[in-house]
């Protein structure tokens, strides 16, 4: 259980470095905070995307198999 603590002119909820460890986050996580319609908070850690590194990924993937997408778009 946590108590909100005050951070300037907002609050903010203390994360043990404990369970940022266990949950393989660090001080740089980003996190998705929804309001529930019924009441409380849905708080979840995102990754955010390397785009350069997908983009590399689909570009070797569409090299690799460039004639079977020219195949199924012509079908």
């Amino acid at each position: 259980m946590k108590k909100l603590a005050r951070f300037g002119n907002s609050y903010a909820i203390p994360i043990d470095k404990r369970v940022l460890k266990e949950a393989h986050l660090n001080e740089n996580a980003k996190f998705n905070i929804q309001v529930l319609p019924g009441g409380g908070l849905l708080i979840q850690s995102v990754e955010e995307v390397d785009r350069k590194k997908m983009e590399d990924q689909q570009n070797k993937i569409y090299s690799k198999y460039k004639n079977l997408f020219k195949r199924l778009a012509d079908s």
